[in-house]
């Protein structure tokens, strides 16, 4: 049902696993020569990115607390990944992280 538990919790495992999936797909768009060359091979995850979604839009209590959840996940997972391989984080990122934080701060405490 809508509401996603407490503190939105159920929709954390698909948050999760649509932004492993995300960003995953945009590291093999962004090293191939072209997305012909690609698309058979992706086309299986995309659908599954698009099931992920779905799922996280219907355990949520709206598609603002999904989109919350899904871009707070992606955006955690493209810094640790910078970071890891030592590569210089502009604070325009920082500041957006930290406003997604806000956000869900935000909403579990606004209750």
């Amino acid at each position: 049902g809508k509401g996603g538990g407490p503190l939105g919790m159920t929709g954390y495992p698909f948050a999760f696993m649509a932004g492993v999936l995300a960003v995953s797909l945009e590291y093999i768009y962004l090293r191939a020569s072209s997305f012909a060359s690609i698309f058979i091979y992706t086309a299986p995850f995309q659908i599954m990115l698009g099931y992920l979604l779905y799922r996280l839009i219907h355990v949520s209590s709206g598609t603002m607390e999904a989109f919350v959840l899904f871009s707070g996940t992606t955006l955690t997972l493209r810094l640790l990944t910078r970071l890891v391989s030592g590569q210089e984080i502009s604070l325009q990122t920082w500041i957006a992280y930290g406003l997604i934080i806000a956000a869900q701060i935000v909403k579990h405490g606004w209750r």
